[in-house]
């Protein structure tokens, strides 16, 4: 008997008396419950080896099959119910016994699946058979899963776990378990993580064994989540209890220990593809499989090895159109060896993958094949849907796409794509009802979402006659399932609010989905929608780093010229991606703009773009980033609540260039050259002069100047600040590791990280523009998508902030002193804040000592154009 089985066993503790009674049977009735109570009976005491159990496991089938027979007719009269009433807890009793030899063999869960939920509803009819009733429902589960009945799996087990009988703990463990792997085959993954913690709760102490295993179910839901970080620490759990196992075994360290190890090593190998790090995939799997890896006795993790490995090979072949022939070999081997999992899923994912290579290379009817043979592995009549499902339309999509280009076809298969965008709505919402997890996560994180988006912006836009406003309205959908947005329960605009809120006249949006097989960007104004499609998202990357170099440290050496004609040319080949000929000219016709979703590609310094025919975009227009369309949207609503305007007046820009003076603007700043140097021993101390702190000034007159210097630079000092306009904190920028949001600034009596800004605004009144300038202010684990929540401008954002100035990577302190205080200058003349900060650059950038974008390009601001 497996350990499951043998928990059941041990945790249920059900026992029916052979031959009870209630009431004198009907004599058929009774024929079979005795002969059911003699056959438990009999297999019970039979040796497992014994050629007569395997006799009397076919009888007890049997018999089994003639109670559940007899047990479903309606009682004719109150002997007959009797009767009735006996064949079906006999019936249960023999499910019950046949269940702990069987639950394991799938073929046996397969074909008794109606029969097992039909005893466990029976079972739970009497009040001395719950044990029972927990123990076939979790089996009907796991058969109703094997076949993707997902649905009845999960009503099955909620409606166990609803019963108050389950009161001992011990029993909800593994029902536990079970509805977290069908939340996540579901795609209800954030549910799934919640689940598997109170499954770890839960677990008997004498079931050593059992925490491991929720331990490995908890990182697969982290990963699925994004959260890869979180997942890496409960791998590192994992080893210390292995090593500590092996440590208490001594020389008796054998096979389970080996499995264990085995494990570890393929969830490793997990997370590094989650991370999309494809080439220590591949390296790390080869070794693995290699000579003194994983055993040639583990099967089941040799397959998962060979899976991930193949993964990533297609992946990277579809990224960047090399090796393509190694990776469909891959997997076709993965195909033809018969080692894959049991579930279908992982079958019709590797399907997917090899459809997708055959597109493509042209193949569409390799590439149907495929698809259809996709179709045949998962024949479920359930209406739950999972990204699987999806994922397997939007190919499809892109086959008759190609077939329609291919034709000269100018139609569009109608009900094919409203098929794909219907399924892919039920599965938004499906996210929506999810729980959002502390240290959140946008919906775009996982690569294969933002693959299905594009494929459903696509055909969003073939719906509408080529009219990519529909399409547009969809990106704001999935952009609403970001975890900022979620947490503000802030709902999707129309274009129509948008452009009511968000652009008046001259002022753009820019809105990127980034994807692993092609990319996607649409230009917004109060006229036009265009919609254009970019390279994938492993180019634009690529791109992306060989710019990124010049701007994470000052030049070295004297030849600074050369270095920034090197950082011009990376600039302007990245922006030749992202930006096409059309593009650009709207660029050209707008004085700002807006920008969400280019954190899909990481730490992007999208102000210092190389534009063709403008120049670096953060000089020659007014750049503010937006976490995403419907969080922009939100903070402009509040900044006309609060400036207490007429709705259409400012419509979310701030005061426009060459306004005049709206009131007194407040402003407070904080310079910290104290902190607690035993915890953080490293940064130097700020050289601060008066000199600076009247460069940072900018202009402001004393009676609307508040400035907090050294050891007055404290936590309650910013708190404070509430009600002020403007903040501006000159501090060291740290990362506490200890953190789910690690960036934070080094205060003189403590560390103002998202947690304390949330804390110590609690009632909602931060400036309305908060400037931090300090090294890395808002860097914090990639979470890709509306990500905001993450780091510092998420939580300004939390307590009425509306625009924030701040940086993900390291600053110059003598050219930020002028940066900033060039901003605030500006600002006294009456200009917003991202025009403010756009001047700021250029006056920064035409001084010799500091024209390298190093120097001016790493400050950005986020969320409005203006603080009002």
């Amino acid at each position: 008997m497996r350990r499951g089985a043998a928990f059941l066993l041990a945790s249920i503790g059900f026992v029916v008396p052979a031959g009870a009674r209630t009431e004198e049977p009907g004599p058929t009735e009774r024929q079979v419950a005795e002969l059911v109570s003699e056959l438990v009976s009999e297999l019970d005491s039979e040796p497992p080896e014994s050629e007569d159990r395997v006799r009397l496991h076919d009888r007890l089938v049997r018999a089994v099959e003639e109670a559940l027979r007899r047990g479903r007719g309606v009682p004719g009269g109150e002997e007959d119910g009797a009767a009735r009433r006996d064949a079906r807890r006999a019936a249960v009793l023999g499910l019950y016994r046949l269940a702990l030899d069987q639950q394991t063999e799938p073929e046996w869960r397969a074909e008794w699946r109606e029969r097992l939920t039909e005893a466990t509803a029976w079972a739970r009819e009497e009040p001395d058979m719950f044990g029972a009733a927990a123990m076939l429902g979790y089996v009907a589960s796991t058969a109703w899963m094997d076949a993707t009945e997902i649905g009845r799996a999960a009503d099955l087990l909620d409606s166990l776990l609803a019963d108050p009988r389950l009161a001992e703990e011990r029993l909800q463990t593994r029902l536990l378990e079970r509805r977290a792997s069908a939340a996540r085959q579901l795609g209800e993954t954030a549910r799934a993580l919640e689940l598997l913690e109170r499954a770890r709760r839960s677990a008997p102490r004498g079931e050593p064994g059992l925490v491991p295993y929720l331990l490995a179910e908890e990182f697969h839901a982290l990963v699925n989540l994004g959260l890869t970080d979180r997942a890496a620490r409960v791998l590192d759990l994992q080893e210390e209890r292995i090593a500590r196992a092996e440590e208490e075994a001594g020389e008796e360290a054998g096979e389970e220990d080996e499995l264990a190890r085995a494990v570890l090593a393929v969830n490793r190998v997990r997370l590094a593809y989650a991370r999309a790090r494809h080439a220590k995939v591949i390296r790390e799997t080869e070794r693995l499989l290699g000579g003194s890896g994983v055993g040639s006795k583990l099967t089941r993790q040799r397959a998962r090895l060979a899976f991930y490995r193949a993964l990533s090979l297609t992946d990277r072949a579809l990224a960047t159109g090399e090796g393509r022939p190694a990776a469909a070999s891959a997997l076709e081997a993965l195909l033809e060896s018969g080692d894959l999992d049991d579930l279908a899923l992982n079958r019709r994912h590797v399907l997917q993958r090899r459809a997708a290579l055959a597109l493509a290379e042209g193949d569409l009817e390799e590439a149907e094949e495929f698809l259809r043979r996709g179709d045949r592995d998962v024949e479920s009549e359930d209406e739950d849907l999972t990204l699987q499902d999806v994922r397997h339309d939007s190919l499809r999509s892109q086959v008759r796409r190609q077939r329609e280009i291919a034709a000269e076809v100018t139609t569009r298969d109608a009900p094919e794509c409203a098929r794909l965008l219907a399924r892919f709505d039920t599965f938004l919402r499906a996210w929506e009802r999810s729980p959002i997890d502390e240290a959140g996560v946008g919906f775009l994180h996982f690569p294969y979402r933002r693959e299905v988006v594009g494929e459903c912006l696509e055909a969003a836009e073939w719906l509408a006659d080529d009219e990519p406003t529909a399409a547009f309205e969809l990106l704001m959908k999935v952009q609403a399932m970001g975890t900022l947005a979620r947490r503000h329960a802030i709902a999707a605009p129309d274009l129509e609010t948008v452009r009511r809120r968000l652009l008046p006249e001259g002022v753009g949006l820019l809105a990127f989905v980034p994807g692993p097989f092609g990319s996607h960007l649409f230009a917004v104004d109060r006229e036009h929608v265009e919609h254009v499609r970019l390279p994938p998202e492993a180019e634009l990357a690529a791109a992306h780093g060989a710019m990124r170099r010049h701007l994470v440290a000052p030049p070295e050496g004297t030849d600074g010229r050369s270095d920034v004609r090197a950082f011009v040319e990376a600039s302007s080949r990245l922006a030749r991606r992202l930006f096409p000929p059309s593009i650009a000219a709207r660029l050209g016709e707008w004085r700002s703009v807006y920008v969400a979703g280019i954190d899909l590609l990481g730490p992007v310094a999208v102000e210092a773009l190389a534009v063709p025919g403008l120049g670096e975009l953060g000089t020659a227009r007014a750049v503010s980033r937006l976490p995403s369309v419907p969080v922009g949207v939100w903070l402009a609503a509040r900044a006309e609540a609060t400036a207490g305007r007429d709705a259409g007046e400012e419509r979310g820009e701030g005061r426009r260039d060459g306004d005049e003076e709206r009131g007194e603007r407040t402003t407070t700043l904080f310079v910290a050259t104290e902190w607690d140097a035993a915890r953080w021993p490293d940064p130097e101390r700020l050289p601060l002069t008066d000199a600076d702190v009247e460069l940072l000034r900018g202009g402001v007159p004393e009676s609307r100047w508040s400035v907090r210097l050294g050891d007055e630079a404290t936590l309650d000092g910013v708190a404070g600040a509430a009600g002020r306009d403007r903040l501006v904190i000159v501090a060291h920028g740290e990362q506490d590791p200890t953190r789910v949001r690690p960036a934070g600034l080094l205060l003189a009596d403590g560390f103002l990280g998202a947690d304390e800004v949330e804390r110590r605004f609690a009632g909602g009144a931060a400036p309305a523009l908060v400037v931090l300038a300090a090294c890395e202010g808002d860097r914090g684990p990639l979470r890709r998508g509306d990500d905001g929540v993450q780091q510092q401008s998420g939580a300004w954002f939390s307590r009425g902030a509306l625009s924030v100035a701040t940086s993900d990577r390291a600053l110059d302190y003598h050219a930020t002193v002028r940066l900033v205080g060039r901003m605030i200058a500006e600002m006294e003349e009456g200009r917003s804040a991202a025009e403010a900060l756009r001047r700021a650059r250029a006056a920064l950038k035409s001084d010799p000592r500091f024209d390298h974008p190093f120097f001016y390009a790493n400050l950005h601001l986020v969320g409005l154009l203006g603080d009002r």
